[in-house]
């Protein structure tokens, strides 16, 4: 019944247990049933514990992968979404531009339309002299008919005047009325012919006028164009040449010198040196840009002598400003009281390369640690 409710498992452990103990080197005595099925209940309840804490052991695994899971698709799902915010910014870029563009596209087509609008004007204008035109030629046709008619009855007339009695001279008569009649009328057509003559040649002086306003007010307009594109452009350049200006820095402040055998000041120590246009090992300032450079030296000679300063600012190896200072002793009493002081100022206009120093002649005292030198860009060059 027991091994019945017993897993294959279970039944090994059981089998090797009991073969342990049959190998035991002790008295049969000392074994009894009893104890042999108590140790197989426990170690059929360890097996069963074992059971349940690899089982839990499982499922803990298996709830840790589905949390591993989860953050890995989080993970994606935010580089998802910075990608799609970097291509919404390219979006909106794009946007902005072609709304700029539509800006100006918008402006050149209401200048366009005016000038279509100028042009139909003008169309209809042409089309009215046409119509005047068709109208003298009918009136000249008329006129033809008229003329024609008249010379016919001319000649009916004389033919009559020759052949006519006096009744027929009344017919005659009538003829000649009719015969003013007609000519009054090809005088009026006449007339009429040349009012449209002269109307004619006014609409199209008038058109010769409103076609050359317009072509002026199209040069103007592609002359205003043109020097607004130039503005545009001169703009962009200065943006740029602003934008690289801004990028040009150059500055530098060192102290603590040493004087060297030349006369150079080497200044060891540095609070700034932007750019890396000071030398230490050179005690030289180089020029990296093209431009207007302010630079200062304040000398300060502390040792026991008379602490004088004959010192100078040099641009590459010449003398440029100069800093003197020499007090001696007045009734026997260092006039200095021990501190000899000197400054300058330069303002230097320096191409690429260009070279700044300090220089000391060999009468100014060495205690110069609390001097300094300064230099910086102020405008390069554009």
């Amino acid at each position: 019944m027991l091994l019945a409710i017993m897993g294959i498992k279970q039944i090994r452990s059981v089998l090797f247990y009991i073969t342990c103990v049959f190998l035991m080197q002790v008295n049969a005595s000392e074994l009894n049933n009893d104890a042999i099925y108590e140790r197989m209940a426990d170690i059929m309840l360890e097996n069963k514990l074992l059971r349940l804490e690899l089982e839990a052991a499982v499922r803990n695994m298996g709830q840790q992968a589905d949390r591993i899971t989860n953050v890995e698709k989080q993970v994606d799902k935010i580089a998802n979404l910075e990608e799609a915010t970097e291509k919404i910014k390219t979006q909106t870029d794009k946007i902005t531009n072609l709304r700029k563009a539509t800006r100006k596209m918008k402006k050149q087509d209401e200048r366009i339309t005016k000038l279509e609008e100028t042009v139909d004007k003008i169309e209809n204008k042409a089309n009215g002299i046409t119509g005047i035109e068709t109208a003298v030629l009918k009136l000249n046709t008329q006129v033809a008919k008229l003329e024609n008619s008249t010379l016919k009855n001319e000649k009916a007339i004389s033919g009559v005047k020759f052949l006519a009695t006096d009744h027929d001279m009344k017919a005659a008569k009538e003829m000649d009325k009719e015969s003013d009649r007609q000519r009054k009328t090809l005088n009026e057509a006449n007339g009429e012919i040349q009012q449209l003559k002269t109307r004619t040649e006014k609409v199209e002086s008038r058109q010769e006028k409103l076609q050359e306003k317009i072509d002026k007010e199209s040069d103007h307009n592609t002359q205003t164009l043109n020097e607004a594109s130039g503005k545009i452009q001169r703009l962009e350049s200065r943006i740029v040449n602003v934008e690289t200006r801004q990028r040009k820095r150059a500055a530098f402040t060192v102290y603590w010198p040493s004087r060297q055998s030349n006369g150079i000041l080497k200044f060891s120590l540095v609070h700034l040196n932007e750019g890396y246009v000071y030398s230490k090992s050179t005690g030289k300032f180089t020029s990296p840009y093209a431009g207007i450079y302010g630079f200062t030296a304040s000398i300060i000679e502390t040792g026991r002598g008379d602490n004088r300063i004959s010192c100078s600012i040099k641009k590459n190896g010449y003398n440029y400003i100069f800093m003197y200072s020499w007090q001696g002793e007045i009734d026997g009493t260092r006039a200095t009281d021990g501190r000899g002081k000197a400054t300058a100022a330069a303002t230097l206009h320096l191409v690429k390369g260009d070279s700044v120093h300090v220089w000391c002649q060999s009468v100014t005292g060495t205690a110069l640690y609390h001097s300094s030198f300064t230099g910086f860009l102020i405008n390069p060059d554009p």
